[in-house]
Parts: structure tokens; sequence; C-alpha cells
């Protein structure tokens, strides 16, 4: 299993957040403040399987044809993807 973090601007957390929604994933998003007169970002967290991580980056990737497909998508400023493993998962039901 792998957690992905999504850094994006705050401008671009509902869209990405719908285009993984279009692909059956969904995310947790955390909101974050930058500096003074700096935009917001927005942290979108994803456990995901090790092989779902591929198809996620070519559906966000900004070098893709993303009009009228599935994949790609337009960004107009950097978006950092951090992809870690994750060790231990335990899900407590209450």
């Amino acid at each position: 299993m792998k957690l992905m973090f999504i850094i994006a601007g705050d401008e671009y957390a509902a869209d990405i957040s719908e285009k993984l929604k279009e692909h059956a994933f969904m995310a947790t998003e955390v909101g974050s403040t930058g500096d003074f007169l700096q935009y917001g970002q927005t942290v979108l967290l994803l456990g995901v399987n090790e092989q779902d991580c591929d198809r996620i980056l070519s559906i966000l990737d900004p070098e893709a044809d993303w009009k009228g497909t599935e994949h790609g998508f337009p960004f107009h400023e950097e978006v950092s993807i951090f992809v870690t493993d994750v060790n231990d998962y335990v899900k407590v039901n209450a």
C-alpha cells in the first residue's frame, strides 16, 4: 500500500478531487496556509494500492493530451506529489 500526498494551490483542489472521483479514487483534503500574500495550499491524501500509483499520476499528468481524454490535467502552477510506503494499516471499527 502507498500513501500519496498531492500538494496543490487551493484553486485546483476541487478540480483534482473531482478528477480523481471520476476514476473511483477518493482523497482526504487538508487545507494549509502559506506566508503573507501567498495563495493557500491544499494537501490531498490518498491511500492506494501500489499498482494504482501510475494510473493516478497519469490522470494528473499536465503533459498528457487531456482534452477529450481521461488523462491529464491543465495545471498552471507547480503541483507536488509525494508517494510513500505504508508499513502498517489498521482500521478500527466502533
